[in-house]
């Protein structure tokens, strides 16, 4: 039930399922420990970090519960706190996700005794699972880039990204061009003058998004320092709202399958999809009751006053509905420097299956010139309420682009 209420958005009775989960054996760390990763999940570190606490001594130096409260650490910018967290966790058990999480927690100098550690580690973990082994590759490319020996980590980070195409599959990056071939043929101007207006309003809402890597987290930051800004996170709860406007199969209540990325898209939402929705709802606001459908559960998440950001990844495919559902949304779209953001996006380890095309260079040039016609697409028809921010501006002349 947790599970299934973190799905729909229902975050509230998430955690309240997982609370009863943990208090039907209080003392079993796995109980426990499940409670806690769903806080965490839902921001609330604190409450978090309380529950761990409870825990019997035994389980307070076990590997899971350090790596936890090293990434909550992490989190939490105490960055000194998680590197000793993992050390520890690393003597125990110097698992490859162990050292992953350490080399971001920490930066590789020259002639660094972990550089070596993970060196000798590598030729143990070679029965383990693909997208173990690659684990490890990721964190000793990042040590070899931290000192500047390009080489190796090209070929650290190279061995890594075929290790997770072997376990997980090669997108298509065809199909998935041609899925937004149909999405911007589909959501022109014209055609979203025939949906009904909504009037759900949405002017608490500010949507950040962007490639991954572009600089969607930093300005998710500075926003969420504003007096104004109650809370950000990366919320992914547009395709939560829109699912009474997907395409359903009949008779079973359930989005159509499909081949495209999994963060991208659940079913289809082609025009004629949201055309569909329009003509079977009894409703006199279809559109204004998805809409509101999403601010509650913002509303549970963030409460009930204070402008919201929602960082939720990729959605140049959903933008036309989200627009209409919420007028009074604003968005800001991150653009940076296409070989940069493809390097600092190969050097990403993702967890399997939720960015397979971040791989291979020709997998992320074929997502980048899709999320590049979506952008020219929305952005042309909404200029007052798409604000475009070019990543090398917002560094480098930061006072001048965070007033605009």
């Amino acid at each position: 039930m947790s599970q299934i209420a973190a799905q729909l958005g229902e975050h509230g009775l998430s955690i309240e399922a997982a609370r009863r989960y943990a208090a039907t054996s209080p003392a079993n760390m796995d109980y426990v420990f499940y409670y806690t990763l769903v806080l965490s999940r839902n921001n609330r570190l604190e409450e978090a970090l309380q529950q761990i606490s409870v825990l019997p001594a035994e389980a307070q130096n076990h590997p899971a519960i350090l790596h936890f409260r090293a990434m909550t650490a992490t989190q939490m910018g105490d960055f000194t706190l998680a590197e000793d967290l993992l050390r520890r966790a690393i003597d125990i058990s110097p698992a490859p996700v162990q050292w992953l999480a350490l080399s971001v927690a920490k930066k590789f100098k020259p002639d660094d005794p972990d550089i070596a550690r993970m060196e000798a580690v590598l030729p143990r973990v070679g029965r383990a699972p693909p997208a173990i082994r690659a684990q490890l590759l990721y964190a000793l490319g990042k040590a070899y880039d931290d000192v500047r020996d390009v080489d190796k980590a090209a070929q650290a980070y190279s061995a890594g990204a075929e290790l997770m195409r072997q376990a997980g599959g090669a997108p298509d990056g065809k199909a998935w061009n041609a899925f937004v071939s149909q999405i911007i043929q589909g959501y022109t101007a014209e055609n979203l003058d025939r949906l009904q207006p909504s009037g759900a309003g949405g002017e608490r809402m500010i949507f950040v998004t962007g490639f991954p890597r572009s600089g969607t987290t930093l300005v998710e930051q500075i926003l969420t320092t504003h007096s104004t800004v109650c809370g950000g996170a990366e919320l992914n709860l547009v395709p939560i709202a829109l699912m009474p406007a997907g395409n359903l199969h009949a008779g079973t209540g359930q989005i159509a399958p499909t081949s495209l990325p999994p963060e991208s898209v659940i079913g289809d939402f082609t025009f004629e999809d949201a055309m569909a929705y329009q003509a079977r709802s009894a409703s006199h606001d279809p559109w204004g009751d998805i809409g509101r459908d999403y601010l509650a559960m913002v509303q549970e998440r963030f409460g009930a006053t204070g402008k919201a950001i929602d960082k939720t990844l990729n959605l140049g495919t959903f933008m036309g509905l989200l627009m209409h559902t919420l007028p009074d949304a604003k968005v800001v779209w991150l653009r940076r420097q296409p070989e940069d953001c493809a390097l600092s996006i190969f050097r990403l380890y993702s967890q399997l299956g939720t960015l397979p095309w971040t791989y291979s260079f020709s997998d992320i040039a074929d997502f980048f010139h899709a999320e590049d016609r979506l952008y020219e697409h929305w952005a042309r028809i909404y200029p007052d309420r798409i604000f475009t921010m070019p990543y090398e501006s917002l560094v480098s002349e930061p006072e001048v682009w965070i007033r605009k």
